[in-house]
């Protein structure tokens, strides 16, 4: 899945300096808004063709409480109200009312030197961050900013720092001393 280091020099630190991950904002599905292969949102005003190639998830909440067993689609392309994916049945996995979103994978997230990492979408990292040269720790230096939908630090079992997220889901995350 690669790794995402984000790292502003200790240079700008605006607020409105923010390295962006595109996704859709979670919602629920309407009714009738899910077919097989796309979502239809009445009322929504996306821009055309803005997510084409990303992860699409129908169904945040499926299985376990972790974003790894959910099932994913690649979005094809979307209109102002539709996301259209390339294959795959989104009804087998979702319907009326469960929570679509979108999805980022990583093995390492590094946010650093006063930057912000923002995004709607989830973020599931694999194996903590890179500096800390091991697989259970996730270091968010307090000058540094990470704010996503759910964020799964998955075998992460210390947490230095205070990401922002609807959710935390970890191994048992404990904050370091």
């Amino acid at each position: 899945y690669g790794s995402l280091v984000v790292d502003n020099g200790e240079g700008c630190s605006t607020d409105t300096t923010v390295t962006e991950l595109p996704a859709v904002e979670s919602g629920a599905i309407p009714a009738g808004g899910l077919s097989d292969l796309a979502l239809n949102v009445p009322g929504e005003i996306w821009n055309d063709d803005v997510w084409a190639g990303a992860t699409f998830t129908p169904n945040r909440d499926e299985g376990s409480a972790t974003l790894s067993d959910n099932t994913t689609f690649i979005v094809e392309s979307n209109s102002g109200d539709t996301i259209t994916v390339v294959s795959g049945d989104m009804t087998s996995v979702a319907s009326t009312g469960d929570s679509y979103g979108m999805l980022y994978r990583f093995e390492n997230v590094e946010v650093l030197g006063k930057a912000r990492l923002f995004s709607y979408g989830d973020l599931l990292v694999e194996s903590g961050d890179l500096l800390s040269a091991d697989d259970t720790t996730f270091v968010l230096p307090d000058d540094a900013t990470l704010e996503v939908g759910i964020l799964e630090l998955s075998g992460v079992t210390t947490l230095e720092g205070t990401p922002v997220s609807e959710q935390l889901l970890c191994s048992g995350c404990e904050a370091a001393p």
